[in-house]
């Protein structure tokens, strides 16, 4: 008989603290969402968002949410970003299962300035050693702004356009759109506009100073980008990669310099075991550069392209410009 609340991202707009550091940590919420739940209902959650036609069936994935909330009070909050992500499938795809497991909903939305969230994007997939991210920013950007669809990286910053899919497929309920600009600037207040729209009184706002203090995610920095695109220095320019990865190797544990050296030594080593002995050593590195090694700042100390080109720009600014007046138009 409860509305089910559902918080679909966007991604890169807080969306983990959220999760992790105020809608799972009240009794006020019966969470359901990504993380911090039991197995079943991240299973549900997981296949809601991943699993073709097919092979998704919404009765089952009712029947798991259901028995859980037969049993745990609160207002129910679903909440993933891969809602409305265009890699994998339509936010329509993602809006109509919503609405067959959840006929009341009531989506949470938040949005980010375009500009800004495809650099946070860009460094989440260079993080994540993606291929495409490793000549740098502009490269990655230009192809995957060539087809703004299901696939893309980048289709979110059609944030107007996604919302409408989802809201649309999953039945046209009440909403709240929140700009991440204001999470930024105004945490108290931000979770202040949530609880007013799910009928909640101070639960959230109390979370708000544990949050703002707690950070979940690392942040990338010029360096620990340059960190991550040596994996593409590996193929494009073994030698600069060998000489800049002996310098990293000095800060690393014994075991971990012994395998740099095994691994310089063998001419067949695949970018697959560079990529794992990087992802192995960048704790180590992360804690050399704040402590100031020179050698390993030194070996970090390539240019970068962090820098959109202007071009680009000015195409995702007329985009952020047309879906900011299709926002106000169809959302108010």
């Amino acid at each position: 008989a409860r509305p089910v609340f559902v918080h679909l991202g966007l991604a890169k707009t807080g969306t983990t603290t959220l999760q992790q550091d105020v809608f799972s940590k009240t009794p006020a919420i019966a969470y359901l969402g990504k993380n911090l739940v039991p197995e079943p209902l991240d299973a549900a959650r997981r296949q809601l968002t991943r699993l073709p036609d097919s092979r998704f069936d919404p009765a089952a994935k009712r029947a798991a949410f259901e028995a859980h909330l037969g049993v745990t009070p609160g207002a129910p909050m679903f909440s993933d970003e891969d809602l409305s992500v265009w890699k994998f499938l339509d936010p329509a795809v993602m809006g109509a299962r919503i609405g067959q497991v959840f006929p009341d909903n009531r989506p949470i939305y938040v949005v980010r300035r375009p500009r800004d969230w495809v650099l946070s994007q860009y460094h989440f997939r260079l993080s994540t050693w993606r291929p495409d991210t490793m000549a740098g920013l502009n490269p990655w950007l230009e192809a995957h702004l060539e087809r703004l669809e299901v696939g893309s990286d980048v289709a979110e910053i059609r944030f107007t356009d996604t919302f409408a899919h989802f809201w649309r497929a999953a039945g046209e309920r009440p909403f709240l759109v929140l700009p991440f600009e204001m999470m930024a600037a105004d945490l108290p207040g931000f979770l202040g506009k949530i609880e007013g729209f799910m009928g909640l009184g101070g639960e959230l706002v109390a979370l708000a100073a544990a949050a703002a203090r707690d950070p979940r995610k690392a942040r990338i920095d010029p360096r620990m980008a340059a960190y991550h695109r040596l994996l593409g220095m590996a193929l494009d320019d073994p030698d600069g990669f060998l000489e800049r990865a002996r310098a990293l190797a000095g800060c690393a544990l014994p075991e971990d310099r012994q395998a740099f050296e095994s691994l310089a030594a063998d001419p067949a080593t695949e970018t697959e075991a560079w990529k794992a002995w990087l992802s192995g050593v960048q704790r180590r590195v992360r804690r050399a550069l704040a402590a100031g090694d020179a050698q390993v700042a030194g070996a970090l100390d390539a240019p970068g392209d962090d820098s959109s080109r202007p071009d680009l720009l000015a195409r995702i600014d007329a985009i952020a410009t047309e879906q900011t007046r299709a926002m106000r138009r169809d959302f108010g």
